[in-house]
């Protein structure tokens, strides 16, 4: 469940799926996991929220130690530190209004 952007638009569908050699696919992980649908929704939010964001690749990412796992959609965002904390803000509480919790603990941001 990868986005890139095309036209101005995410999509999610196309997009290459990065997971550790052996490991499932970002797609199939969330299939599993039903994360998808909060996956697609929250890769959707990105450009509404982050003015500037380019595209956004996710992974699969799994802690050493203990048995956690989610889903970190990663994108570089141009601004400066106080309006990209102001977009952060108020896209955490736009998706925690459409993801319930426990899948919204599941998402997490990577940006830079």
């Amino acid at each position: 469940m990868n986005g890139v952007a095309v036209g101005g638009e995410i999509d999610v569908a196309h997009a290459p799926a990065i997971a550790p050699p052996g490991a499932e696919t970002v797609e199939e992980f969330c299939a599993r996991e039903g994360l998808s649908e909060y996956v697609r929704m929250a890769v959707d939010l990105v450009p509404r929220y982050f003015r500037t964001a380019g595209p956004v690749r996710c992974e699969v990412d799994y802690s050493h130690e203990t048995d956690e796992s989610w889903v970190t959609l990663c994108f570089e965002v141009r601004g400066d530190v106080e309006q990209t904390l102001d977009w952060y803000d108020r896209y955490t509480e736009a998706l925690l209004e459409v993801v319930p919790w426990p899948q919204s603990d599941r998402l997490r941001l990577f940006f830079w």
